[in-house]
């Protein structure tokens, strides 16, 4: 049992309409998102303050990680489950009053996700590639273990995030022999890193790439787009990780997005994934989800006390 939701159909019914409109299976995204959905009281089950995307600040609410199938227009949440803060799991008598089951234990976002990801693979789920936003993105060990598990994926980061722009080196600094004190025994690169808000900077105009990349409602949007090799280095592995790093820059306004892709750029479209990565029209990625005729209705697979509005 957990909080969360299930399909009322065959989850692989949408696989073969994908397959069905000619779309391939290499085109079809899994994204992983949060749904934020505000209240008023204290009593609905792992209600507390917290980010809502909706709202675009933090106030009092229910936050769900879902997981949704993607492609172009076509979109639908396939898994859904509730995210329980640590004010609720270290809280035996309000856990009891809300009929949250004793086994279920906190986890993070990303772990629920994680989760999330192998439970879609173990169950035949279909798909060409994985996507999700800066809250994922920015955890090494999400996107690490995606890679392990031979998934594609392209993953928004935040503008802090440090990278190197030519693959270091590693080392263990030697200690004069004559000098006093610890040795050495961590590693550290030869060369500094670079944030991704300064690397865009410092861009050149001719750096950047003019593309309609999708479709809106009122014809192509165009976007520029700037792609290269950069490396990240956690502190702890023994050799930095190779990505590719896509930069898109709205054609109006200028706000700038940041992904890495695990891809090979030679072989894949990456600017095609990326734009499959955006919300698709109608859905808001952070907002509650709309009900329309792309999507497939949902059930609760199990409804705890308080799930109902406060």
């Amino acid at each position: 049992m957990h909080l969360g939701f299930e399909r009322r159909v065959n989850i692989h019914r949408k696989g073969r309409y994908f397959k069905k409109q000619g779309h391939s299976v290499h085109d079809v995204g899994l994204i992983v998102d949060e749904v934020g959905f505000p209240k008023k009281g204290r009593h609905s089950a792992c209600v507390d303050r917290q980010w809502l995307g909706c709202l675009g600040k933090q106030d009092n609410g229910q936050v769900s990680v879902g997981l949704s199938l993607c492609q172009g227009h076509l979109y639908n949440l396939i898994n859904m489950q509730l995210f329980m803060p640590k004010s609720w799991a270290n809280d035996p008598k309000r856990r009891k009053m809300a009929s949250i089951p004793e086994e279920m234990e906190f986890k993070t976002k990303p772990e629920m996700a994680m989760a999330m990801v192998k439970k879609a693979i173990a169950d035949g789920i279909e798909f060409g590639w994985v996507g999700c936003d800066a809250l994922y993105g920015a955890k090494y060990e999400f996107i690490q273990e995606l890679h392990q598990l031979g998934l594609t994926f392209m993953a928004d980061v935040r503008t802090n995030q440090h990278v190197y722009l030519s693959k270091p080196n590693l080392f263990v600094p030697t200690t004069d022999p004559d000098k006093k004190g610890p040795k050495y025994k961590n590693l550290r690169t030869d060369t500094p890193s670079t944030k991704l808000d300064t690397y865009a900077k410092n861009l050149k105009p001719d750096d950047w790439q003019l593309l309609a990349f999708r479709d809106g409602t009122k014809g192509r949007i165009n976007a520029y787009f700037h792609q290269a090799t950069i490396w990240l280095w956690d502190q702890e592995s023994p050799e930095p990780w190779q990505l590719t790093l896509i930069i898109r820059k709205d054609f109006e306004g200028g706000e700038i997005k940041f992904s890495f892709s695990n891809a090979d750029p030679e072989t894949s479209n990456l600017h095609q994934i990326l734009s499959n990565n955006v919300a698709p029209q109608g859905q808001t990625k952070g907002r509650i989800l709309p009900q329309t005729d792309d999507q497939i209705p949902i059930q609760p697979k199990f409804k705890p006390k308080g799930w109902e509005n406060d």
